[in-house]
């Protein structure tokens, strides 16, 4: 009985393991949504929006998609301030569409629906979001996030965490925090995000935006923030907080504004934080409360990069940048009465259509504090006389069709609807650089007049001409327009400068030269005194003359005997290098050198070390070695002989004992004589 009961107990356990982890710890279980018949997938539910990002996760990248409804999968994730509830534990985890190994490539469409509740917190993941990775040919649009949490640590978006395909038309009402390269609707982007916007709470270290973290090449077109974006570190901004390039293309930022407060350390800016390498800032603006704790903080841009350039931007507080090493143009400071009244949405929409950009911006005179895009009106049903083209007819009161800010004019005189002229433009004189402004209403209508310039000439490209290059007279453009007018001439190359540098011939201590001539202008040289055969300075040089031994040739000691020896060479002292003696080299201790050409001594107590015969000696230098000998004699062999003392140079030892000899007889034979003649 006890192992029946183990039996089902095991079996139950394994059972339980084959299950999917999200039916048990999420709450969800994922299902598969079904395809209309161009093989879309219909999502209409949470467990199918799971079931999606199961499918597209295993593999299934290409899978297009669209919403059928509202999605809500975690009720009252923020509290009503926007922060995350305090109570998460019966939250279900979301898994992000989309990763690493699978980027999303598909089509996904939300149709104006919106996803609801999503949770996901984990500060150690990357490429976090509605979808984690989009790919290159991938696409989300017309989708919003609304009461949600992401908290990731490198890219990290409501929207998406990396982009290097298109966003269009998404928002994010959540929070998203992470430790790098976050942003409200994007976290990294290397695609386009165009028509977005974020009003959620956005926090993070580095790279934090209100749009997009982190541009990468990319194009940010027509989005806005109103949210809190702070960042602990540097680079933040409202919009973007790093703008760079990719590739050699820098990122774009167009037709974008900023409200929330923006604040952060070093490289703050109510657009964007930091722009470098090639990267633009067109016809945007903030409003918002820009701040730092260190330095480059900027209303418009914290920190502009050199090469990038900012055109058309304005901001009510912090001044245009903190630091500037690229280009600005036509950006300012502005009162806020300024951006109530349409002034900087005049000044916006300009810069816009000079760009050739299809965004523009509109504004309620009396309602809107600052100018908003376009599209945003698409839920705003009143409009007044006082804006730019306040879409209501002055005759038959119809709101008017479209939606597009100030087109050329102030107002175009012409119902979408009814087609009732109002009134027609006249008068004024149109320029290579403006449209002619009508008499009556002050608008520009029109087209330019190329042929009418103004502003006056410039010269461009001028040249003078050189002995190795030609000159320019230059080109003659329109100051006004920039218009190529005239173009200029050639130069003749001037003659050559010429200084003449006889031969010199070369010594052992010196570099000789061939003739040749020099041009002071050009810092050419020439083997002819006409400048027609270039050569180099290398090619004049005779090389110096192999050294030789000018003096102590042949010298001579004896063996033991404390001398010193002095050799000298003709080769400069600057290019000596070492002594060798019979082939090696000879330790500096040995010996000491001087100038004059070059000396060397050899020292006495070396010299006296030295065994008998010929040595050879050589001083070796740049330019070769120069080599001579010395002999070293035996000593004279002296006999020492102390019992028989030499007297002359010719005494001989047996000369002495034959005297002894001789002497001795003598004495005998004297002794013996005299005895025989006493006996006698």
């Amino acid at each position: 009985m006890k192992k029946r009961i183990l039996s089902i107990v095991l079996t139950l356990c394994m059972v339980l393991m084959l299950v999917p982890t999200t039916a048990f710890a999420e709450g969800i279980t994922p299902a598969t949504p079904q395809t209309d018949t161009d093989g879309v997938y219909q999502i209409g539910t949470a467990a199918e929006l799971y079931g999606f990002a199961e499918l597209v996760n295993n593999g299934n990248t290409t899978a297009s998609a669209v919403l059928t409804a509202d999605i809500v999968v975690n009720k009252d994730v923020l509290k009503d301030d926007g922060n995350l509830a305090d109570d998460t534990s019966g939250f279900t985890s979301w898994t992000p569409i989309g990763n690493t190994s699978n980027p999303y490539t598909g089509s996904f469409d939300g149709q104006g629906h919106t996803v609801s509740g999503l949770y996901f917190n984990d500060s150690n993941t990357s490429f976090v979001g509605l979808f984690g990775n989009l790919g290159s040919s991938g696409e989300i649009k017309n989708v919003g996030v609304i009461d949600s949490y992401f908290n990731g640590y490198l890219s990290v978006g409501g929207v998406c965490g990396k982009n290097t395909g298109i966003i269009t038309s998404c928002y994010n009402t959540g929070e998203v925090s992470g430790k790098e390269s976050v942003g409200g609707v994007c976290g990294e982007s290397f695609g386009t995000i165009t028509g977005c916007y974020n009003t959620g709470e956005v926090s993070g270290n580095y790279s934090v935006g209100g749009v997009c973290g982190w541009n990468v090449g990319g194009t940010i077109t027509g989005c806005y923030n109103t949210g809190t974006v702070s960042g602990s570190n540097n680079y933040v901004g409202g919009v973007c907080a790093y703008n760079t390039d990719y590739d050699a293309i820098g990122g774009t930022i167009t037709g974008c504004y900023n409200t929330g407060e923006v604040s952060g350390n070093e490289s703050v800016g109510g657009v964007c934080g930091y722009e470098d390498n090639r990267c633009t800032i067109i016809g945007s603006y903030n409003t918002g409360t820009v701040s730092g704790t260190g330095n480059y903080v900027g209303g418009v841009c914290g920190f502009n990069f050199g090469g990038c350039i900012i055109t058309g931007c304005y901001t009510n507080n912090g001044g245009v940048y903190g630091e500037n090493n690229g280009t600005v143009t036509d950006c300012d400071v502005m009162s806020d009465d300024e951006f109530a009244d349409a002034t900087v949405c005049k000044l916006l929409n300009t810069v816009l259509q000079n760009a050739s950009s299809d965004v523009r911006f509109c504004q309620r005179i009396g309602k809107d504090a600052s100018p908003l895009l376009t599209y945003q009106f698409d839920s705003i049903d009143d409009h007044t006389d006082d804006n730019p083209k306040d879409h209501i007819c002055d005759i038959c009161g119809e709101r008017l069709s479209d939606h597009t800010g100030i087109d050329e004019n102030p107002k175009d005189h012409l119902c979408d609807i009814c087609a009732e002229t109002l009134s027609n433009h006249t008068g004024g004189e149109a320029t290579c650089t403006a449209k002619a402004e009508c008499e009556y209403c002050g608008a520009e209508y029109g087209e330019l007049d190329s042929n009418n310039h103004t502003g006056g000439t410039e010269i461009r490209d001028a040249k003078d001409a050189t002995c190795t290059e030609e000159g320019y007279t230059g080109d003659t453009y329109c100051k006004g327009c920039g218009a190529k007018l005239s173009t200029g001439t050639a130069i003749n190359m001037l003659d050559h400068n010429l200084v003449n540098t006889p031969a010199k011939d070369a010594t052992a201590s010196e570099t000789g030269n061939k003739e040749y001539w020099h041009c002071l202008d050009c810092d050419k040289c020439f083997a002819d005194e006409n400048g027609t055969d270039e050569i180099t300075l290398d090619d004049t040089v005779i090389s110096k003359l192999p050294p030789e031994i000018i003096e102590g040739e042949g010298q001579s000691i004896t063996e033991g005997e404390l001398k010193e020896l002095i050799f000298r060479s003709n080769a400069a002292f600057s290019d000596f290098i070492r002594v060798e003696l019979d082939g090696k080299t000879l330790d500096e201790k040995n010996y000491t050198v001087k100038e004059g050409s070059t000396v060397v001594t050899l020292k006495a107590d070396y010299v006296a070390t030295l065994s008998v015969g010929e040595h050879t000696i050589g001083i070796v230098s740049e330019s070769g070695t120069a080599t001579t000998t010395f002999t070293v004699n035996a000593k004279t062999v002296v006999d020492d002989d102390t019992k028989s003392p030499q007297t002359g140079d010719n005494s001989h030892m047996a000369l002495w004992i034959a005297l002894l000899f001789v002497s001795g007889a003598g004495v005998i034979g004297t002794t013996v004589y005299g005895k025989k003649k006493r006996a006698k």
